[in-house]
């Protein structure tokens, strides 16, 4: 037995078949594989530039899963995600219900945008989500600002492995995936201020901004996880990305 809250019956089946899906995950513990072969990610800045959009947006943490085989989704079932996804987004809690979502096929996949809120000059901002994006190859992907404020965005190690484990557990909520395995892929985009620190802190009156190059910093995936990643152990999951994310950035400074 459980409780949840609803609005709708839409609402209902979709929070009823993540209860389902967190049981079945129970059975399935989570464990990482060796990969078998290199998996190519298709990174947002790919899919924006094929948009011929160059946005100007605060640095984002971006998220992908990809089946651990080969997929092509017919374009039926593009259609009928299409149709499903913003339902689906909307009953996740990841956006509010009053937000107004623009769901459209890009190139063969499907992309929901979130219309973003906007803020004072010194208020403290929450991550946001931006959009999703789900392709015929299976590849889902999720992606969202970082926390910050008026002096800007701020990379925060701990906030960082939250955020990473919440777009998992969204791409589960989206129910997009059938197979055992996936590979996880994350990146941060650098446009805009950004300084490492603690959400703690925030809001801030000055902050050192990181020299970093105007473009992505990518982690392809270098594993298969079992898909306990998008649920029971989406915090594990996130932990892991983390480490791997942080050490990027050090790098590039």
């Amino acid at each position: 037995m459980f409780y949840e809250s609803f609005a709708t019956t839409a609402e209902l089946q979709i929070k009823v078949t993540a209860k389902l899906r967190e049981l079945e995950s129970a059975g399935n513990p989570l464990a990482f594989m060796p990969l078998p072969r290199p998996i190519t990610v298709t990174w947002r800045s790919d899919f924006e530039a094929r948009r011929g959009n160059t946005p100007s947006l605060p640095p984002a943490v971006e998220v992908h899963v990809l089946p651990a085989t080969g997929t092509n989704r017919p374009a039926r079932v593009m259609a009928e995600l299409e149709q499903l996804l913003p339902a689906r987004l909307h009953a996740s809690g990841q956006v509010d219900t009053a937000d107004p979502l623009t769901s459209t096929r890009q190139g063969g996949a499907v992309v929901v945008i979130v219309l973003g809120r906007s803020s004072r000059w010194n208020e403290v901002r929450a991550p946001q989500l931006f959009g999703i994006r789900t392709a015929a190859d299976g590849q889902t992907s999720a992606w969202a600002s970082l926390p910050g404020d008026g002096v800007g965005a701020i990379l925060d190690p701990d906030a960082l492995a939250d955020q990473i484990a919440g777009l998992l557990r969204l791409v589960e909520v989206l129910e997009v995936f059938e197979g055992d395995q996936v590979a996880i892929g994350v990146g941060v985009s650098t446009e805009g201020l950004m300084s490492v620190g603690r959400v703690s802190g925030l809001p801030r009156h000055q902050a050192t901004s990181l020299t970093l190059p105007n473009h992505p910093i990518q982690v392809p995936p270098d594993e298969l996880v079992t898909l306990a990643a998008l649920g029971q152990g989406a915090a594990e999951v996130g932990r892991t990305l983390r480490r791997t994310r942080i050490d990027a950035v050090s790098a590039r400074r």
